[in-house]
Order: C-alpha cells, then sequence, then structure tokens
C-alpha cells in the first residue's frame, strides 16, 4: 500500500511515487494511465479545496485502488 499526504510530499513527488508503486506492484497495469488518473485527483483536491489532501494506492491480483482524499465536505 502507498499512502502520501500533503504535509509530507507534494503533488509532483505523490506522481513519481506512484509511478514507482505501480511498476513495482502491478505490473499488469498502464502505468501512463494510473500516473494521469493520480495527477488529475490530485489536482483537483488541490485546486477546488483547501486544505490538506491524502493519496492512497492499493494492489491486490488484478485490482488497483486509487483514493484522494481532501478536506472538502461537498461530494464532487
Amino acid at each position: 500500500m502507498l499512502v502520501l499526504d500533503s504535509s509530507r510530499t507534494n503533488t509532483a513527488l505523490a506522481r513519481r511515487a506512484a509511478r514507482r508503486f505501480v511498476r513495482a506492484r502491478c505490473p499488469w497495469a498502464d502505468v501512463n494511465d494510473v500516473t494521469l488518473v493520480a495527477g488529475e485527483l490530485l489536482g483537483n483536491a488541490v485546486r477546488h479545496t483547501e486544505g490538506a489532501w491524502l493519496l492512497r494506492m492499493s494492489c491486490r491480483r488484478e485490482a488497483l485502488v486509487v483514493e484522494v482524499h481532501d478536506g472538502s465536505w461537498p461530494r464532487p
């Protein structure tokens, strides 16, 4: 599992970490697609909310889960 938050890293480093995670743990996943999705989710969290964000990625068999949480109350 990969867990990163805005208090310890920035979005560029989080995207790089996501890329490394996918290459190491989910070789069947398209690294570019996953990096794009993670980057877009992080970008939205930064642009449309105030406060911290959290990126969480997990990989099991052929299932990859990418989650981004932020401090916004309203649902997207």
